[in-house]
C-alpha cells in the first residue's frame, strides 16, 4: 500500500477497518479487506482518500483461493 499524497505532502490518516464476509461487501471486495482513510485540506476543501490492502494479514491458502477466485490461478 502507498500513502496518499495531496499537493506533495503526505496526507493525515484518520483510521482503518477491517471488512469481513457480509455479503454485500463481498459485491465490490474480497473478504478480509483492510481500508485505510485520509484527509487532507487544499484550497478550503476537504479531501479524502481511501485505501483498500487486500491482502494485509491474509494466509497463503487464503491468498490463492484468491486468485483461483479471479481465475489468475489454477492449483
Amino acid at each position: 500500500m502507498e500513502w496518499p499524497t495531496m499537493n506533495g505532502e503526505v496526507m493525515r490518516y484518520l483510521g482503518q477497518v477491517t471488512l469481513g464476509r457480509h455479503d454485500v461487501l463481498r459485491t465490490w471486495f474480497d473478504e478480509n479487506v483492510e481500508v485505510f482513510v485520509f484527509w487532507a485540506s487544499s484550497h478550503g476543501r476537504n479531501i479524502y482518500a481511501v485505501v483498500c490492502d487486500e491482502n494485509l494479514g491474509q494466509t497463503a491458502e487464503d491468498h490463492y483461493d484468491q486468485e483461483a477466485r479471479r481465475g489468475e490461478w489454477e492449483p
